[in-house]
């Protein structure tokens, strides 16, 4: 007996969990090669750095990051989709700073214990640099993914309103 195929014309209609699986796999894992890349090259470190050099410049960011996200509750069609990118930057933004000042707070403790560590049992071993970059990295993806869901999500509550 030959197998037929599921009901449905689109690969969505006849396999809808695959469906929703290639859906997330096709366009974030840029996004996921992004800020690890960003984080590889300490950004989150430099926008830390740069907020407390300059911290009117991030004040004028955020006046107009909460201006973005009380206009995609009134958006609609394309303009929404267009707010919706730039709040997840300017979220991205702000999350990133905060990563980079947490890291600059941690890493000197990191430094310390690592670097007495090396020196006397191991010098050969891991340098504390890899820890703070490997903080970096993965705290950039988990950055861009929470950032990339909470964008998403928000722009779907306002489609309901």
């Amino acid at each position: 007996m030959p197998e037929t195929a599921p009901p449905g014309k689109t690969f969505k209609e006849r396999w809808p969990y695959e469906g929703a699986d290639s859906n997330y796999l096709a366009g974030p894992w840029v996004l996921f090669v992004v800020a690890g890349l960003l984080g590889l090259f300490a950004v989150p470190l430099l926008i830390g750095r740069a907020l407390l050099a300059v911290p009117l410049l991030f004040v004028a960011i955020f006046v107009l990051f909460v201006l973005v996200t009380v206009a995609l509750g009134r958006a609609t069609g394309k303009r929404r989709s267009r707010l919706a990118r730039l709040w997840k930057v300017g979220a991205w933004f702000f999350a990133a700073a905060a990563l980079g000042l947490a890291i600059e707070l941690v890493g000197p403790f990191i430094c310390d214990a690592a670097c007495q560590a090396a020196v006397r049992d191991n010098p050969t071993g891991p340098m504390p640099s890899t820890l703070t970059y490997l903080m970096l990295i993965v705290g950039t993806v988990v950055i861009t993914i929470l950032v990339d869901n909470w964008g998403t999500s928000l722009r779907r509550r306002a489609l309901l309103h």
